[in-house]
């Protein structure tokens, strides 16, 4: 406080030109971060009016404000994900980092030295030693050029290390089983997947090795400048003075900034949105061009790319000021704590010697000091780093739990109705020897709860091929997904055989990346085609059998890769489906307007082929059913009223 009192401010009348420059520039500064501030209140409640017109229905009220968790949980969840991804290789690059710091730190201190040197030849025009120390540092420039490489290099292989392991044990979860199905169909928690597991991991791993970064050096610095200047002319006093105001300015400025984990969630979501709207458009870009709907898109992008935009601008003046204070706080102010703390030994008549000496002085701890307050400025800025940090961490942990969810049950839904429950029933399978279809007074509900049929009771033996019939939206599908397992079941009993054993094919067939053989095997790969002595010679015969010999005289062959789902018509997707039905052998096949795009004269020899060569027990929906009542034994019918029979076919009946 005594050198403090020193200080105190000019008269008005011996205030420089220079000075008044500086008072009204701070003046105006100050006046335009608090109309800042004030304007950010009013960008707030306008893109609140926006949010008021959402784009679709969000569940659970996913369009509210993000919830925030406090920093333990987050550190908690934080310590979870790293033990998961971090091992041998990155704890090494990890270490690699900590080395090259430590070099970088040696280097610094001795630039500094060296410059001090030179400074001191320039001043006193001692050429020789001007000399010496401008050879020492041109030796050095190559290993200070390697250090800083090896640096950048360290990082950007630990970046890239974390994120494809934590993809690598995502995509694991996420693939495994059904999950990657419930969690799209269920699950209410999780949007926009594809940024979850793809841009929101790299972020996440990106800003975890910058606040590592950011973080080490600094305190790497700091402690090795307090050591220094500790055993200098300073003390510790100088060096303490700086401690003290990093501890104060870290937690007023962190204070301040937890906002910026609620604004970055919000801002993942919004581009998610965006990009969700974009993928509508190019997977249904067709029925949009039939019904000349350009103008009704651009309609929903544009309102889309505004939400982002006006939140973008919300957060872009957040960050001013914030900034502002971050500026003021942790660099400048502490400048001038700097230069009074290293002062304090000068005024306070401490120091012996010349001017001469306690310019030298000065001159070795002055150029500390300054790279003292810098780093400790960095590591209170690195608090910016820590609020995004957090957001990502709860991204990434949010859509851990999601697949976690997913794996260990059918439904993460607790939506239920009164009379029934998800996972109530009961799946058990059946003889492979004897294989067959019982559902034992299964009722046929929606994972919402719907109920579509009260009970069905029913049993289907190999050889008794089965027409559904019924109304649309009355069950059919529903059925073929309950013994799929791909709804839970709400109650009864249901035999059946191993998912592996029946083979389903929808009226729009899924088309895999690769080739045409991939095509016809998928779901095995080349390797288990060879595994079950399968050639490429049997894919034709089986192409033969769907009349699509014709694709191999179209310069096509079996290693051909192209856009399929782009080459083929309606009805030749539907073909290599039933071709890839034929290649699996299952027992039981589920056609659901398998044939719709098949001319009549075509879907009659693929079910002769069908039910007469292959053994196949199918279980067929159709428009079709007069020209395919033949192929079949029993009939499935649903009434549309929640009622359902299962009767045999009548030589000289006809369904309807």
């Amino acid at each position: 406080m005594s050198i403090l009192s020193k200080f105190s401010i000019p008269n008005r009348s011996k205030i420089t030109r220079n000075q008044w420059v500086l008072i009204v520039g701070s003046s105006l500064s100050l006046t335009l971060w608090t109309c800042s501030v004030l304007s950010r209140g009013k960008s707030n409640r306008k893109s609140k009016n926006l949010d008021d017109q959402p784009l679709f229905l969000e569940k659970d009220g996913q369009l509210s404000r993000p919830k925030t968790e406090n920093l333990s949980k987050t550190m908690a969840e934080l310590k979870v994900i790293l033990k998961m991804i971090a091992g041998g290789k990155e704890y090494a690059y990890g270490f690699g980092v900590i080395v090259i710091l430590i070099v970088k730190t040696i280097n610094d201190l001795w630039l500094m030295s060296n410059g001090t040197q030179i400074e001191a030849a320039i001043i006193t025009a001692n050429l020789s030693k001007l000399k010496s120390n401008l050879s020492a540092f041109f030796l050095a420039m190559p290993t200070l050029a390697v250090t800083n490489n090896l640096f950048k290099y360290f990082l950007n292989q630990l970046r890239l290390n974390l994120r494809h392991k934590l993809s690598i044990i995502l995509y694991d979860k996420y693939i495994d089983g059904l999950t990657y199905y419930r969690i799209n169909v269920f699950d209410d928690q999780c949007r926009n997947l594809d940024q979850l597991l793809t841009s929101d991991v790299e972020k996440f791993c990106n800003t975890l090795v910058d606040v590592y970064s950011n973080i080490a050096k600094p305190l790497l610095d700091i402690f090795t400048l307090v050591y220094r200047l500790s055993v200098s002319y300073t003390g510790f006093k100088t060096p303490g003075a700086m401690i003290t105001y990093l501890l104060v300015s870290g937690t007023i400025l962190t204070s301040v900034r937890r906002p910026l984990t609620r604004l970055t969630i919000k801002e993942t979501q919004l581009e998610g949105q965006l990009r969700y709207v974009h993928s509508r458009l190019i997977a249904n870009c067709e029925e949009v061009a039939f019904y000349q709907g350009n103008n009704r898109e651009r309609l929903t992008l544009m309102s889309a790319l505004n939400r982002l935009k006006n939140h973008l601008h919300n957060v872009a003046i957040f960050k001013f000021n914030i900034d502002f204070l971050d500026n003021l706080i942790a660099r400048y102010f502490a400048v001038v704590v700097g230069y009074l703390s290293l002062a304090i030994p000068f005024f306070s008549n401490s120091m012996p010697g010349t001017t001469q000496d306690r310019l030298e002085a000065y001159y070795k701890s002055g150029r500390m000091m300054v790279r003292l307050a810098e780093s400790i400025g960095r590591l209170v800025l690195a608090g910016r780093d820590l609020s995004r940090l957090a957001a990502y961490t709860q991204r990434v942990t949010q859509l851990m739990r999601s697949i976690e969810a997913n794996r260990r049950s059918l439904s993460t839904s607790k939506r239920c109705n009164s009379m029934f429950t998800a996972g109530a029933g009961v799946i058990q399978l059946c003889d492979i020897t004897k294989p067959q279809i019982v559902f034992d007074k299964v009722p046929l509900c929606t994972p919402g709860g719907d109920v579509l049929c009260k009970s069905l009771s029913f049993t289907i033996k190999q050889g008794q091929n089965v027409i559904v019939t019924g109304p649309n939206g009355c069950g059919k599908s529903s059925l073929f997904r309950i013994i799929g397992e791909l709804w839970p079941l709400c109650g009864g009993k249901l035999i059946k055989p191993p998912n592996n054993r029946l083979f389903y094919i929808p009226q729009k067939p899924y088309l895999a990346l690769g080739t045409l053989r991939d095509q016809i095997i998928y779901p095995d790969t080349v390797a288990d085609m060879k595994r079950k002595g399968v050639s490429d010679s049997d894919l034709i015969t089986l192409l033969a059998k769907v009349e699509l010999t014709y694709l191999l005289e179209r310069d096509y062959n079996m290693d051909s890769i192209h856009d399929w789902a782009e080459v083929f018509s309606g009805g030749e997707k539907q073909r290599i489906a039933i071709a890839r039905c034929l290649y699996n052998r299952p027992l039981f096949a589920i056609l659901d307007e398998c044939t719709s795009a098949v001319s009549v004269d075509v879907e009659q020899r693929v079910y002769q082929y069908l039910t007469v060569e292959t053994g196949c027990t199918l279980l067929s929906v159709t428009h079709r059913v007069k020209q395919l009542q033949q192929f079949h034994q029993f009939a499935l019918k649903f009434d549309g009223c929640g009622n359902c029979s299962f009767e045999e076919i009548e030589e000289d009946s006809v369904l309807v």
